[in-house]
């Protein structure tokens, strides 16, 4: 069985139940991302980093937020995460992000490049 990795969060866009009907139509498990977690890929492993909290008050902060290590390179995917769930991610994840020079393409409405 394949497996999708996902925050438990539920909205009521167009794009989440398209989202479920993939899942369904598809027939794969759905494990919820928490933050700490590894997964190893091939030769790459990644951690997840965010979320870390379950009381958000923005969707955009529920982004599982990846940490991919491949080879001697490493890479930063922050989905749609705001300051709030940034700043969390620094506090706990320190030392795993601080050496990383992050390039961010945003596509929320609501936030733009700092």
């Amino acid at each position: 069985t394949e497996n999708i990795i996902m925050p438990y969060v539920q909205t009521n866009t167009a794009t989440y139940e398209r989202l479920l009907n993939a899942i369904d139509s598809k027939h794969l498990s759905v494990n919820k991302a928490i933050s700490g977690d590894t997964y190893t890929i091939g030769e790459a492993e990644f951690q997840i980093l965010g979320p870390n909290s379950d009381t958000y008050s923005n969707t955009n902060n529920y982004s599982v937020v990846v940490r991919l290590e491949y080879g001697d390179r490493a890479f930063l995917f922050m989905g749609d995460a705001e300051k709030e769930a940034e700043a969390e991610i620094l506090s706990r994840y320190t030392e795993t992000v601080a050496a990383q020079r992050v390039s961010r393409i945003y596509f929320s409405r609501t936030r733009r490049p700092t």
